[in-house]
């Protein structure tokens, strides 16, 4: 006779790519309750030309608030451009806090940790230096 089993959508799910007693961790996407505010806070174009050159500079600011009862680990990504063309370089001049990554692609990753009421505040500033003839595409 054949032992009577609970109905599949009853039964527990089971993972079989992690070990047993073994962690997993889950996205499950954003939450309304950890706000986040991202402005560009500076956008100067230099009047000078450094030979041909010309240098645009910006500043962004990214505060995020904890509005849960309990503390929040934040992963913060962000970017500054990448030139498709030899002669356009950009430069990141400063980040506070220091991104705990930046790739070769100017992806900026922070690691947060917000207390309940938090608020953080992230600065980065970057230059872009293009030919003086170039006109730019993309930029604020």
């Amino acid at each position: 006779m054949e032992a009577l089993r609970p109905p599949r959508s009853r039964r527990p799910r089971r993972s079989y790519l992690t070990a047993p007693q073994g962690e997993i961790e889950f996205y499950q996407g954003a939450d309304d309750r950890v706000k986040v505010e991202r402005e560009l806070k500076r956008r100067k174009v230099d009047k000078r030309f450094i030979g041909d050159r010309r240098r645009l500079y910006y500043g962004y600011e990214i505060t995020l608030e904890n509005l849960l009862p309990t503390g929040a680990k934040v992963t913060l990504h962000d970017q500054i451009p990448v030139p498709r063309h030899e002669d356009i370089k950009v430069k990141q001049e400063s980040a506070e806090p220091q991104p705990a990554e930046q790739t070769e692609l100017n992806l900026l990753d922070w690691e947060l940790t917000l207390a309940a009421g938090e608020r953080q505040v992230v600065r980065f500033d970057f230059t872009v230096e293009h030919p003086q003839g170039m006109s730019l595409v993309g930029l604020p």
